[in-house]
C-alpha cells in the first residue's frame, strides 16, 4: 500500500510538472479554451496597496547570472535603472500580460503591456530625455526596432534549437526541479521550436542554418560598428537603445546555451562589443545583476 501511494504521488507531482510546462509554453493550447482576456479597465491589479510612481515589474525569472532569460524583461528594468525609477520585481512563471506576454507592468493602478509602450508611459510620465537631440533619437529608435525585431527573432532560432534545457530552466526560475524539466525536455523542445520558428519565418524569413548564421554575424557587427570607440552607443551616458541592445545581447550571453551567437560574443571578433555589454551591466546592475 506504501509503494502504491508513493508511486500515486510522483505521479502527480510529473504530471503537474508536465502540466505547468505545458500551460506555459504552448500558451495557445490554453487560450483556445481559457477564457478570453478582459478589457484593461477590468484588469484586476496583484498589488492592491501599490505606491505612487513605483513600477511594479512582472517578469520571467533568470539564473544566477541573469536578472530574467527574457531580453524585453531586462531591457526594461535596464530603463528603470538607468532613470532611477522606483520599481520592485515580480516574478512569474505561468501569468502573462493583457497581450499574453511578459514584461508588464503596474503603475499608478494601471496595468501596462509591451516594452515599447510601458517605455514610452514612464517617458511621458517622469519627463525623460532620452537622447541629447532629435537626431540621436531618431537613430536611437531605428535601433531599438532592430534589436527588439530582427536580432531578437534571430537569436530566438538559436535559443529554442540548442541546449534548451538551459532556456527552460531558466524560464522556470527554480520552481520545477531541474531533472524534471531535463526529462521532459525532449517531449517540450519540439513544441517550442516548432511555434516559435513559424514566428521566426514570418518576420524574419526561412533560411538554412548558416544564411542564419550569416545574418547573426551581421547584427552583430553592426552594433560594434556603431559603438565604434565610444562608451556606449551614443558617446559616453548610456540611451534607451542602449538598454535595448544590452537586454538582447545579455540574455544571450549569460544564459550560456553555447550556441552561435554566444560563441561570436565570446570570440576575438567582438571582444568590444562584449566589453560594451560588460559596461552596461556594471554600469546599471553593479552586482546586482543575479535573479
Amino acid at each position: 500500500r506504501m509503494a502504491t501511494t508513493f508511486e500515486w504521488i510522483l505521479s502527480t507531482f510529473y504530471a503537474g510538472g508536465i502540466l505547468l510546462f505545458l500551460q506555459y509554453f504552448v500558451p495557445f493550447v490554453f487560450r483556445i479554451f481559457g477564457r478570453r482576456p478582459k478589457p484593461a479597465e477590468s484588469v484586476k491589479l496583484y498589488e492592491k496597496k501599490w505606491k505612487r510612481d513605483t513600477v511594479y515589474l512582472y517578469q520571467m525569472p533568470g539564473t544566477a547570472k541573469l536578472s530574467s532569460v527574457s531580453p524585453f524583461c531586462i531591457k526594461v528594468e535596464a530603463f528603470l535603472r538607468l532613470h532611477k525609477i522606483q520599481y520592485e520585481r515580480r516574478y512569474f512563471i505561468v501569468g502573462r500580460g493583457l497581450n499574453g506576454k511578459l514584461p508588464y507592468v503596474e503603475f499608478n493602478g494601471e496595468h501596462i503591456t509591451d516594452s515599447q509602450i510601458i517605455l514610452r508611459r514612464l517617458v511621458y510620465h517622469f519627463k525623460l530625455e532620452e537622447y541629447s537631440n532629435a537626431i540621436d533619437a531618431n537613430f536611437g529608435h531605428a535601433i531599438t526596432c532592430m534589436a527588439d525585431q530582427h536580432t531578437y527573432n534571430l537569436f530566438i532560432h538559436y535559443k529554442v534549437s540548442h541546449n534548451q534545457s538551459n532556456l527552460f530552466k531558466g524560464m522556470m526560475g527554480g520552481a520545477v526541479p531541474d531533472i524534471l524539466i531535463d526529462v521532459t525536455t525532449p517531449i517540450i523542445a519540439p513544441l517550442v521550436s516548432a511555434m516559435m520558428h513559424r514566428r521566426l519565418h514570418d518576420s524574419v524569413g526561412r533560411f538554412s542554418d548558416e544564411e542564419y548564421r550569416e545574418l547573426t554575424r551581421k547584427d552583430l557587427t553592426v552594433y560594434q560598428d556603431l559603438l565604434a570607440d565610444k562608451k556606449f552607443l551614443f558617446g559616453d551616458k548610456i540611451t534607451t537603445a542602449d538598454c535595448s541592445v544590452f537586454g538582447h545581447l545579455s540574455a544571450a550571453l549569460y544564459l550560456d546555451q553555447h550556441c552561435h551567437p554566444v560563441y561570436l560574443l565570446k570570440s576575438h571578433q567582438f571582444v568590444p562589443l562584449r566589453q560594451y555589454v560588460e559596461r552596461v551591466r556594471d554600469s546599471l546592475f553593479g552586482g546586482k545583476f543575479a535573479m
